[in-house]
């Protein structure tokens, strides 16, 4: 019984320690700044360009921005949109319609913060019952 409390102690120690690491290491790894945004049709984004000037921001050259940027982390850069004006810039056309929500690293962030806390939480209890276990063993 001993082994068996110490092992899973040893092993939500590990998750507890090893879930910021991994989050980290998976935005550090994948994670990009990429601006959201709703395509227009190829035609009307062929007109924004012929029509567009100096002034024009160039997400509008594009589609519509949908909100601010945000931290994605994207396995594969497919469909991803270097604009030529701004090379720095990465818009990702995204249908909300069809479902299409990409993972962002607030989410990796909040399920690492969560996996720890829970597994934190799980050792003490498991270290409490290792103590109040043998505790009761010694009195008898």
């Amino acid at each position: 019984m001993r082994t068996l409390l110490l092992t899973l102690a040893a092993m939500g120690s590990i998750v507890a320690i090893g879930a910021p690491i991994a989050a980290w290491r998976i935005d550090d790894s994948y994670g990009i700044e990429v601006q959201m945004i709703v395509p227009h049709a190829p035609e009307v984004a062929a007109m924004e360009q012929l029509l567009a000037d100096e002034k024009t921001p160039v997400i509008n050259l594009h589609g519509e921005a949908l909100g601010p940027p945000v931290r994605l982390v994207l396995f594969e850069q497919t469909g991803l949109i270097r604009p030529p004006q701004d090379p720095k810039l990465a818009l990702l056309p995204v249908d909300k319609q069809q479902g299409e929500n990409p993972l962002q690293a607030k989410t990796v962030w909040f399920v690492a913060k969560w996996a720890s806390i829970g597994s934190g939480a799980f050792v003490l209890l498991v270290l409490g019952l290792w103590a109040a276990f043998f505790r009761s063993r010694r009195a008898s």
